[in-house]
């Protein structure tokens, strides 16, 4: 899961830097789409092209 670095940036009210309270939301919400968020880590970061890697663990009813 990547969100696009403009969409995230958006959530900053106009700044290059996202505030970590936007950056879990975005990332919780995004989580939300493949089930329950259980627990979930940033475990990379690339600055060249502003992505975050997310390891994360859901619950999901089927």
């Amino acid at each position: 899961m990547q969100a696009p670095p403009s969409k995230l940036r958006s959530a900053a009210l106009g700044t290059d830097v996202l505030r970590s309270d936007a950056l879990r939301s975005h990332i919780e919400t995004q989580l939300r789409t493949h089930g329950d968020p259980l627990r979930w880590a940033i475990t990379k970061i690339d600055t060249a092209s502003q992505t975050a890697h997310v390891e994360a663990v859901v619950t999901s009813l089927t």
